[in-house]
């Protein structure tokens, strides 16, 4: 079985949890004259911060929580294996990545 992955573009991010996980709100348009929407939990695809409960952890946990409200570009490419998260890309406005800019602001690292 392959992972497609979903594209979610103009998402809001709406909960930081900790550093490389968030909560977004996601809509499709389903066809029919119709739309879905649904928040959803997201892990950060492709790197790890540190546990909130240390110093460095709780600034990644500042990085995400600074994307609430912001409009996103989410992918989804498969679900976490714990818990209900699916890992995503986040994309920012200027087609800058959440992964790919804690990593030099050293809040993560590369990993799954």
């Amino acid at each position: 079985m392959t992972n497609t992955p979903w594209v979610w573009p103009a998402a809001t991010v709406t909960r930081g949890i900790d550093g490389d996980s968030i909560v977004a709100r996601l809509t499709r348009d389903i066809g029919f004259h119709g739309t879905v929407t649904f928040e959803q939990r997201l892990r950060l695809n492709r790197i790890n911060t540190p546990p909130i409960s240390t110093d460095p952890g709780e600034a990644a946990a500042v990085f995400t929580a600074n994307t609430v409200g912001i409009v996103v570009d989410i992918t989804t490419t498969k679900a976490y294996k714990y818990g209900d998260e699916w890992m995503a890309e986040v994309t920012l406005p200027g087609a800058v990545n959440v992964s790919d800019a804690l990593v030099p602001a050293g809040l993560a690292s590369y990993g799954d």
